[in-house]
């Protein structure tokens, strides 16, 4: 319980600095799911658990950019390849300044591509929405069809994106204009943000983190300006304290009931 306060004093910190209009939404978000039952429960473990689809469940990771899916959740793409689509939403044109427009956006999709063959996974879709203008297009992010999904895993709604911020919102919208399916489980992975709280993990053996860390290492355009396979580590290896692991990637795993009583 004195973990949970911890946490919790740290998200709300998080939420006093932040000022920018996406912010406003998380700030919202961030109340409402700690006073959901779900969470706070003293009937509930807070004890966080093996994250485990049925062989037959459909997951769908939707990445705001090219190189969030393997940030936040490149063992899971590995882990359950076979069953997973991914589905990038913007073009990226704003990650590397050094580059031309037109050539930023088919490298960042091209890193995308030859990081999901390290993964397996199989199924890659663009939608194309403008970069940083996530949360202004509605109608782009309707033509998503995700009624199919069992599993949805997207950005924390905390992280300091404005682009990651919007994909909670989003989808909230189009879930409720399009309908889902009826055990449908909304997952929340770590990218620029940790969560608040989790109760799903994926265990990042040796073997796992390197095809990782091999994944993120495609996204050339990216990892020159930060790198980011050193400082998500930390953040795994952190994580693997609380369940006895070497690392993992943490989740945040709702019901969509849950996930839509949020907003």
């Amino acid at each position: 319980m004195a973990n949970f306060r911890y946490l919790t004093g740290r998200a709300l910190t998080l939420w006093k600095r932040s000022r920018l209009v996406a912010d406003v939404l998380a700030r919202r978000l961030l109340f409402r799911l700690l006073a959901s039952p779900q969470v706070l429960s003293l009937n509930e473990s807070l004890s966080a658990k093996p994250l485990s689809p049925k062989l037959t469940d459909k997951l769908v990771v939707l990445a705001p950019h090219s190189d969030d899916e393997s940030i936040g959740c490149g063992g899971l793409l590995a882990q359950f390849a076979g069953q997973l689509s991914v589905v990038c939403l913007t073009n990226g044109a704003k990650g590397d300044p050094t580059l031309p427009r037109a050539v930023l956006i088919e490298t960042r999709e091209q890193e995308l591509r030859a990081a999901m063959q390290l993964a397996g996974v199989r199924q890659v879709s663009f939608l194309g929405v403008e970069d940083q203008t996530l949360g202004e297009d509605q109608q782009r992010f309707a033509q998503l069809d995700l009624s199919f999904a069992d599993w949805i895993f997207i950005p924390n709604f905390l992280d300091q994106h404005p682009d990651h911020k919007a994909v909670t919102t989003q989808l909230q919208v189009l879930l409720r204009e399009r309908g889902y399916q009826p055990n449908l489980k909304i997952a929340f992975y770590e990218i620029w943000g940790t969560l608040p709280v989790w109760n799903a993990y994926v265990e990042l053996t040796p073997e796992l983190w390197q095809q990782k860390q091999a994944m993120i290492a495609c996204f050339k355009s990216q990892i020159k300006h930060i790198d980011y396979a050193s400082r998500i580590h930390g953040l795994h290896v952190y994580r693997g304290i609380a369940v006895g692991k070497g690392a993992v990637e943490a989740y945040l795993v709702l019901d969509v009931e849950d996930f839509l009583a949020i907003a």
